[in-house]
């Protein structure tokens, strides 16, 4: 009996393990340049899910392009013009699954993009163990709790690319103030020693002895 009770133990450890970690989640940054297009592969079963957000970052034009294509290529999602978004889809057949990103209102530049990426793995196996060891109620509330978790890791993650991107903004535009600041001391410098060279060459043309007319 006690065998029993420490296998059923046991077996719903590995069960809260499996469904809490059943889910993977990548954080990568690359760059995008003009003309060109820089694709994400991932290979997906049918039923499997993903989930993911993508944000611009040291550029205040919002001119990336994102589309998902299945693997027969069909386009799932598409945005055009976007500084920052966040997507979903459901794996409908197994294959590789691309997401590209591309700049089309630019021909020179390049732009660097984070991107997060959520993969839910299938929950079959995991669906017949919780109906093998009567544990529905367990395996409900252990969903919930790694939905929860999930949610919160891809909103950290969100918020870590809002972070980046904001931040990226403010410092391009206190350099934009600064060189600006730069700018107006340099111009009232020259100013300054323009007006003395023009005192100094009065001063000179005055001081000079004129010529007297002869009689």
């Amino acid at each position: 009996m006690a065998t029993n009770g420490a296998s059923r133990l046991l077996r719903l450890i590995c069960l809260t393990f499996v469904v809490c970690f059943c889910k993977c989640s990548i954080a990568i940054s690359f760059e995008v340049r003009a003309g060109q297009q820089e694709c994400i592969y991932e290979g997906l079963k049918e039923g499997e899910y993903l989930k993911a957000s993508y944000s611009v970052v040291e550029s205040a034009h919002v001119d990336v392009d994102v589309k998902v294509f299945s693997p027969s290529g069909r386009v799932m999602f598409a945005e055009d013009k976007k500084s920052m978004g966040v997507f979903e889809f459901g794996a409908d057949g197994v294959g590789v699954y691309k997401v590209c990103f591309a700049l089309s209102t630019v021909k020179i530049g390049k732009k660097r993009v984070d991107f997060v990426l959520e993969r839910d793995f299938s929950e079959e196996p995991i669906v017949d163990m919780i109906q093998k060891e009567h544990l529905k109620p367990v395996g409900s509330a252990l969903s919930n709790i790694s939905s929860l978790i999930d949610a919160v890791e891809f909103q950290e993650a969100r918020f870590r690319q809002l972070h980046q991107q904001h931040r990226a903004t403010v410092l391009k535009a206190q350099r934009n103030l600064w060189l600006l600041t730069l700018l107006q001391c340099l111009t009232v410098v020259g100013l300054t020693l323009l007006q003395i060279y023009y005192l100094s060459s009065l001063l000179v043309n005055h001081g000079k002895p004129r010529a007297r007319l002869a009689v």
